[in-house]
């Protein structure tokens, strides 16, 4: 399989977000987990309420997603829900 390459922060260093790979409620609260461009490749972010609970770098984007839908589905066992729009 090919390697992925993120793309490159912004030339001032700051993360750039890629996107949501998902959102989940609970009661009043939401996550989301974030994609994000790193000078050292890619980190995954889940944030709460917009602060951020959890961040693990990732080489490949393969990598990121198998490790966001891990955290998806601890975090549905635990009471999380989908996002209902």
């Amino acid at each position: 399989m090919p390697e992925f390459h993120a793309p490159a922060p912004d030339r001032d260093g700051v993360r750039r977000n890629i996107g949501t790979l998902w959102t989940l409620t609970r009661a009043e609260s939401s996550a989301r987990c974030a994609l994000v461009s790193v000078a050292t490749g890619l980190e995954l972010r889940v944030m709460l309420d917009g602060a951020i609970l959890r961040a693990e770098a990732c080489k490949q984007y393969s990598e990121a997603f198998e490790l966001a839908e891990r955290w998806r589905a601890r975090m549905m066992d635990r009471g999380w829900a989908p996002l209902r729009s």
